[in-house]
């Protein structure tokens, strides 16, 4: 089923997802930061505490975007959704209404490393940022959608036993 634009997260659903999906990035950092401080000091296990406290400007960069990295992938190619999507009843989708395959949802990723990506949907008529034309992906609200898909669905089943009388017949 072709997704309508009448299903699109709208631009503060997409700006909720951005700061709720920012904040739980930072704390899976932090509790990284928390289980290698924990080691050091009840274990003496010194390695990880070394490189985390030696790392540079571009090192911890690095590190920070890899959570972000992982964090998108894993939660999008197992559910389709983030915590910030659970929050907002939202899910990405196919422009063609299909869940999107491990390498969309990887290409989808990637592209959230453009730079200033995160505003890249702001100034367009509809809220789609790079990080889904680029993979063509979308993300819509769940219940209108699935609202959308039962509809459809009902009216193929008139069909089908309209044309199943005619047959009879």
């Amino acid at each position: 089923m072709q997704v309508s634009t009448d299903f699109l997260a709208t631009k503060g659903q997409r700006f909720i997802h951005y700061i709720i999906d920012t904040a739980i990035q930072y704390g899976i950092g932090y509790l990284i930061g928390v289980v290698i401080g924990w080691m050091y000091l009840y274990f003496n296990i010194e390695a990880p505490y070394n490189w985390l406290m030696g790392l540079s400007g571009w090192e911890d960069w690095l590190f920070s975007t890899s959570i972000a990295f992982f964090y998108y992938l894993l939660f999008e190619i197992f559910t389709q959704r983030t915590m910030a999507k659970y929050i907002t009843g939202t899910m990405i989708l196919t422009n063609d209404g299909e869940k999107p395959t491990a390498g969309a949802i990887f290409k989808r990723s990637l592209c959230r490393l453009i730079p200033l990506d995160a505003f890249s949907y702001i100034s367009a008529d509809r809220p789609i940022g790079w990080h889904d034309s680029i993979p063509e992906v979308i993300v819509v609200n769940v219940k209108k959608y699935e609202e959308a898909v039962r509809l459809k669905n009902s009216f193929d089943e008139i069909g089908r036993e309209e044309a199943d009388n005619d047959t009879l017949k």
